[in-house]
């Protein structure tokens, strides 16, 4: 999220890998290509989106 202080600065992240094509969404986790966390059953099945936050939603096996 950006932050309306120019003087405070964050750290920016760079996910590594390559995104999925809009085109070609895989079946599977459509950020096991680039998860640094990916495991096994991320390239069989796609994760539920679970309630991580009020009003946010998050798809992933390690919410489980």
């Amino acid at each position: 999220m950006p932050v309306a202080d120019p003087a405070l600065r964050r750290e920016r992240i760079v996910p590594l890998g390559e995104v999925a094509s809009p085109f070609a969404m895989p079946a599977e986790c459509r950020f096991h290509p680039r998860c640094p966390f990916v495991m096994p059953r991320c390239w069989e099945e796609p994760a539920a989106a679970r309630e991580v936050g009020a009003g946010h939603l998050a798809a992933c096996h390690l919410l489980e």
